[in-house]
């Protein structure tokens, strides 16, 4: 499992996540655009957040094993 930090920027208030920090997950040289999805965790009890990277013909980019 590999944890991801959200960033704060302080001078506009808005969190954010930093595409280099996937890097050990996905070839970010690739990612063109993301989607957030929301999935049932049963295991957690509760509802979780899937990303998903896409490449420039808006094909899902695998996670690197």
């Amino acid at each position: 499992m590999k944890t991801i930090k959200v960033k704060y920027d302080k001078s506009t208030g808005q969190y954010y996540l930093r595409l280099a920090d996937f890097k050990a997950l996905v070839d970010v040289k690739l990612v063109k655009k993301y989607s957030l999805e929301p999935i049932d965790d049963c295991d957690a009890g509760g509802m979780a957040l899937i990303i998903k990277f896409y490449d420039e013909n808006d094909n899902v980019i695998e996670a690197k094993v």
